[in-house]
C-alpha cells in the first residue's frame, strides 16, 4: 500500500498558484462543506479558499452566497 500525498507540504496559496500554472478551471472546483447550488463563502473551507486566492494574488472565480470580510489571521 502506498499513500500518495502530493499537496501535504504545500500551502493553499501554493496550490492555487500551481492550479493556475496548470490551467485548472478553478471556477469548476468545489470546496464548500455546506452543499447547495452555490458555495456559502462562510464555512471554514470556503474561508480558507477565499484566503488562498487573496494571498496568491489570483482573482477568485468562485460564486459565493456571502463574502463577508475575512477574519484576521493570527501572527505566525
Amino acid at each position: 500500500v502506498a499513500l500518495i500525498r502530493p499537496f501535504i507540504d504545500m500551502t493553499k496559496e501554493d496550490i492555487v498558484n500551481r492550479a493556475v500554472a496548470q490551467q485548472v478551471p478553478l471556477a469548476k472546483t468545489w470546496s464548500c462543506y455546506k452543499g447547495g447550488d452555490v458555495q456559502c463563502g462562510t464555512c471554514g473551507t470556503c474561508v480558507e479558499r477565499r484566503e488562498a486566492f487573496l494571498r496568491a494574488g489570483v482573482p477568485d472565480p468562485t460564486t459565493y452566497l456571502a463574502s463577508p470580510p475575512l477574519p484576521e489571521r493570527p501572527s505566525e
